[in-house]
């Protein structure tokens, strides 16, 4: 059974792997021709959504370099802000 530590780091690297899979991306195939845009999978999507609420009651366990990450995600800036600003005022 993993421990919380781990648990945590594991919640952060899936959340890590299932934004990447799930980021909506669009391409040209070449300058000026057909646009292709990939297929996010449903699952996927929900598997993301459910690593976020999980890994939004741990956020302050999570070191400076993971909150500053999360924090471009629309979803964690507010609580990641926060955490970060308040350890920047606890450090002086």
């Amino acid at each position: 059974m993993e421990n919380k530590k781990e648990h945590r780091e594991n919640l952060y690297k899936e959340y890590q792997r299932l934004k990447k899979k799930t980021e909506l991306k669009a391409h040209d195939v070449k300058s000026g021709g057909e646009v292709k845009s990939q297929h996010v999978s449903p699952a996927d999507e929900q598997k993301l959504n459910k690593v976020k609420r999980e890994l939004k009651e741990c956020l302050n366990l999570l070191s400076d370099k993971q909150l500053v990450i999360l924090f471009e995600d629309p979803n964690f800036e507010k609580d990641a802000g926060e955490i970060l600003m308040n350890r920047r005022k606890n450090r002086n």
